[in-house]
């Protein structure tokens, strides 16, 4: 067999035994890519939760020095001194039960629905017991929660009020690949505590209505799930292991998972390639062997003349076709006009010669 021949006998399987090994070499990737994914969201989780809980921890010492200075002259100077000197809260507020009364040292009212709507989680510190509010909506805007001292006999309870548009700052930070992120879910209600847009918090998520919710209340208090998200799957991990309720969540979508980097891409655009060169090649040979077909239905030296000349036009560029005859009795080559009439053009010994067989 020639080596021509050989070729394009090998070509068509070769390039599908290339596109075969592209896309098990992407399949292998994207299953990297999926573990990286999910390794990230899981050390974000963890780094959050950590951050978050830390943020908590360290207000009980303030919420105790505080709540032991009510009613004192030291009380208002402490609070203005904590505010000051701390981005973390939006401001102190002393709450009375017996009077349900309100006041803060930021002059920012709290309405009479947010205040209806506050919800408790109590919980064992280390000698105390505290508290942590859900999440509601001050009379400028910023959503903030609360933190408090549990108390069974004094009526006045000293609130710190976080605001939540701050950790936000920092957990933004937390990526998962390119586009994931972090964002946390209070399960007694169901809201967004923490999101990157500030736009979304302090409103319902739709991941812990798309799968979550069913698994919190089953007793899971970590693991993964999938949701969708504006018609986008979205592959996450979750913890729920802290004592307020709150679900930490962290993930991303499947198109960041697929395109975390190039190799992909560049995969998908060569295989396409590939496949557009096979079929690009069959084509073209399908419709030359029609073409050559044709001259042997000729029935004339013009109507030959014609396909012959319609063949170059479809599969060449040139600036034109001259079709020649050699006459070999004669040594001359004759050009073919439009009336398919002979005409001599040049004579030619010597062409004849490499016409001739070699023995």
């Amino acid at each position: 067999m020639s080596l021509p021949k050989l070729l394009l006998r090998l070509f068509k399987p070769l390039t599908f035994v290339l596109i075969a090994v592209l896309i098990y070499l992407s399949y292998q990737h994207y299953l990297r890519s999926q573990s990286l994914a999910k390794s990230q969201s899981q050390d974000n989780v963890k780094v959050a939760t950590a951050l978050i809980w830390s943020q908590i921890e360290a207000t009980f010492a303030k919420v105790d020095l505080l709540q032991q200075q009510v009613g004192t002259a030291n009380f208002a100077p402490l609070a203005n001194q904590m505010l000051a000197n701390s981005y973390l809260y939006k401001s102190v507020a002393v709450y009375d039960r017996q009077a349900d009364q309100y006041a803060n040292f930021n002059d920012d009212r709290l309405t009479a629905n947010s205040k209806r709507n506050i919800e408790w989680h109590t919980f064992d510190g280390f000698t105390r017991q505290y508290a942590v509010s859900t999440l509601y909506q001050k009379s400028d805007g910023i959503w903030v929660f609360a933190i408090k001292q549990v108390q069974h006999h004094n009526p006045i309870e000293v609130w710190f009020e976080v605001d939540v548009q701050h950790t936000t700052q920092y957990l933004s930070n937390l990526k998962t690949l390119n586009n994931g992120y972090v964002f946390v879910i209070d399960s007694m209600t169901g809201k967004l505590v923490f999101h990157p847009n500030p736009n979304r918090i302090g409103t319902s998520s739709i991941s812990y209505q798309g799968g979550l919710k069913e698994q919190i209340e089953a007793g899971r208090t970590r693991g993964s799930y999938d949701y969708f998200y504006n018609g986008e799957l979205k592959k996450s991990v979750f913890d729920a292991r802290n004592p307020i309720g709150w679900v930490v969540v962290s993930g991303t979508s499947q198109t960041d998972i697929l395109f975390t980097s190039y190799q992909i891409s560049l995969t998908a655009i060569v295989v396409f390639a590939l496949l557009f060169l096979v079929i690009s090649v069959n084509y073209i040979t399908f419709q030359l062997n029609q073409g050559l077909s044709q001259l042997t239905l000729a029935t004339n030296m013009a109507a030959f003349k014609q396909d012959l000349k319609h063949i170059f036009d479809r599969f060449t560029y040139h600036g034109g076709v001259q079709f020649c005859l050699f006459d070999e009795s004669a040594n001359q080559f004759h050009t073919i006009d439009y009336h398919a009439i002979p005409k001599p053009a040049i004579n030619s010994t010597s062409y004849r010669r490499t016409l001739s067989p070699v023995a």
